[in-house]
């Protein structure tokens, strides 16, 4: 789990998280903040504006995902990687 700031002009290309040296099962995305212009989660191709404090969990191999280009703000994010217990 780390803190993630989104500064004005940052963006991430579409990509899944199983890519990694270590392969994640499942990945999570807490929103902290809402007051931002851009910075839109795209996923599944679809731009999605999230509310403050909510969570998308998803496969990490099945599910491209990315950022659109901030325009005004700070975003902040919790990225989480999850790996099944074996």
């Amino acid at each position: 789990m780390r803190l993630c700031r989104w500064n004005e002009g940052d963006s991430m290309l579409l990509h899944t998280d199983n890519n990694w040296k270590d392969k994640m099962d499942y990945s999570s995305l807490i929103y902290l903040n809402d007051n931002y212009l851009g910075g839109e989660l795209v996923f599944n191709k679809k731009p999605l504006k999230m509310k403050k404090l909510s969570c998308v969990l998803f496969k990490s191999d099945k599910y491209e995902h990315g950022v659109n280009k901030m325009i005004k703000g700070k975003r902040y994010t919790i990225p989480s990687w999850y790996e099944k217990i074996k």
